[in-house]
C-alpha cells in the first residue's frame, strides 16, 4: 500500500509531499494541493498500529496547523496526531508541538481534546518549565508559559469541557467581524482561559 511504504521510508525529502501548499485564497476558493494525500496518511496512521517516525508526525502537525490558520477551522483528526506525538515522544519535540498547537484558536481548542491517558504529564510540564527558564527569547518564554498551562489543564480534569465542535462541511462566506463584547458573551465559559493563554503568547 502506498501509504504504508511512504510512512516506512519517510525522510527529509518526503516532507514536501505533506507540507501545506496553499493557493493564497480563503472560503470557497481555498485549496491546499497536498491536503488529500496528507489526510490519507493521517487516516492510515490513526487506524493502524504501524510504527510512525516522530519526524513524520511533527511534519503533519505543522502542516495541519498552517492549514487550520488559513482554513478558519481545524481538521477533525488534528488532536489524534497531537496526542500521538506526546504519547510517542514525550517532551522531545515540545518546541515544535507548542508552536503548532498555539498557531490559532482552533488548533489550541483541538489540543484541549487530546487524550493523554498514560502520559507522564508532570515530566512534560517540568521540561517545559526548564526550557522557559533557560531561554532568553521573550516570545519563547511566553510560548512555554502557555504550554505549561495547557498541560496543567490536562492534569486537572477535562480541559475540553464547554467546547462545541462543528463537524461536516461548513462553508465559510459572508464573514462578519464579531465585536469583543459579543465574543465574550458567546464564549463566557472559556473567556478567562483564552485571555490568560493568548495574552501570554501574543503579548496582548
Amino acid at each position: 500500500m502506498e501509504e504504508r511504504e511512504f510512512i516506512r521510508s519517510y525522510n527529509v525529502d518526503s516532507a514536501e509531499k505533506l507540507s501545506f501548499m496553499w493557493n493564497g485564497k480563503h472560503s470557497e476558493g481555498f485549496e491546499d494541493s497536498n491536503q488529500a494525500f496528507r489526510r490519507r496518511i493521517v487516516d492510515f496512521i490513526t487506524s493502524s498500529d504501524l510504527t510512525v517516525p516522530d519526524e513524520l508526525l511533527i511534519d503533519i502537525l505543522i502542516a495541519e496547523s498552517k492549514w487550520a490558520e488559513q482554513a478558519w477551522c481545524v481538521y477533525m483528526k488534528y488532536q489524534l496526531i497531537a496526542e500521538r506525538i506526546i504519547k510517542q515522544s514525550g517532551p522531545k519535540y515540545i518546541d515544535e508541538f507548542l508552536d503548532s498547537v498555539f498557531t490559532c484558536f482552533d488548533t489550541y481548542c483541538a489540543s484541549l481534546t487530546m487524550n493523554l491517558s498514560g502520559v507522564n504529564i508532570n515530566d512534560i510540564v517540568r521540561t517545559t518549565e526548564q526550557r522557559k527558564e533557560q531561554t532568553r527569547d521573550n516570545q519563547m518564554k511566553k510560548l512555554y508559559e502557555s504550554g505549561v498551562e495547557l498541560f496543567k489543564q490536562h492534569l486537572s480534569g477535562d480541559p475540553a469541557k464547554g467546547l462545541i465542535a462543528l463537524t461536516g462541511e461548513v462553508k465559510v462566506n459572508n464573514v462578519k467581524v464579531i465585536q469583543p463584547k459579543l465574543y465574550h458573551r458567546i464564549f463566557r465559559g472559556i473567556k478567562e482561559k483564552m485571555k490568560r493563554l493568548f495574552s501570554k503568547f501574543w503579548g496582548q
